[in-house]
């Protein structure tokens, strides 16, 4: 009888010890009679999957980083090869040295991203419940970016409905409004037109990035919120960056309980759509 009883907490313990980094695909039987060890074989079962999702996630993560920083350092070091194999004046080394400054500064962005996405996954990033005033913030970063996109001879322009409020944390917020910003302006051309638009709309508010800009395959945008993703031939690396700008945007809007829709099509151009609920009582929150 003893051994009757002991024979599934036997079998439990064997599957347990076969379970490993390599074998988080195993999972602990269930005979289906519902009773305590179904039920502790069934959280364990839900604990290996979670593991199991954890280090894929981490393996990917690696990879991904292992490839981005690879091209950039490869870059960097084939300059200081080329500098190094033939004699230079002053001024050529200068101009080595400046390109690789600006190889470096990519790089520190990078990595600041990486560990900004690596915290917020985590849990260890604090967003603020405060009252804020999408108008306002999007004003004050259309008028910081306007001499960006004059630069460019792009026409950057804001369209303002009055006071929007959200409840959130405005120095996100910010973050995610000028992350869109900065990148319509660097997808479009010469001669083109960037507007943002707040507005409120019971019982949302809405914030919207609009360009005419060079636009996004069919083929790239269900992608593009995706970590180091960069679909399209016709975005340059130097454009394009290490592909983690919308996913900090998504994660932000996410943080504030939003939805995030993009449209786009080659030649056409792009819109970013953020809605969010709006600030509920706006005497009661503290102003931003």
């Amino acid at each position: 009888m003893a051994r009757k009883v002991l024979n599934p907490l036997e079998i439990l313990s064997a599957t347990a010890r076969q379970m490993s980094i390599a074998h988080l695909h195993k999972r602990l039987p269930i005979t289906g009679t519902g009773d305590e060890l179904d039920r502790l074989s069934g959280t364990f079962n839900v604990m290996f999957g979670r593991l199991e999702t954890a280090v894929g996630q981490m393996k990917e993560f690696t990879a991904s980083i292992s490839h981005e920083l690879r091209t950039p350092l490869t870059a960097l070091r084939g300059e200081a090869e080329v500098a190094l194999a033939q004699a230079r004046t002053g001024a050529g080394y200068r101009e080595v040295l400046e390109s690789q400054l600006e190889e470096l500064e990519k790089l520190s962005r990078m990595i600041d991203r990486m560990l900004i996405l690596a915290r917020a996954e985590a849990g260890q990033i604090q967003v603020a419940q405060e009252q804020v005033n999408l108008s306002q913030l999007s004003r004050s970063l259309v008028d910081q970016m306007e001499i960006v996109a004059a630069s460019k001879s792009i026409t950057l322009t804001a369209e303002l409905e009055g006071d929007v409020f959200v409840t959130g944390d405005s120095g996100w917020l910010e973050h995610a409004i000028l992350n869109l910003v900065d990148n319509a302006i660097k997808f479009t051309p010469e001669g083109g037109h960037v507007s943002v638009k707040a507005c409120d709309r019971e019982p949302e508010a809405f914030l919207e990035v609009r360009d005419d800009g060079i636009g996004i395959s069919e083929e790239a945008l269900p992608h593009i919120f995706e970590r180091f993703y960069r679909g399209d031939a016709s975005r340059s690396r130097e454009q394009q960056g290490a592909g983690l700008g919308l996913s900090l945007v998504d994660w932000i809007v996410k943080q504030h309980h939003g939805r995030i829709a993009v449209e786009s099509r080659p030649h056409a151009g792009t819109v970013v759509r953020l809605r969010f609920p709006k600030a509920p009582d706006r005497t009661s929150i503290p102003p931003a």
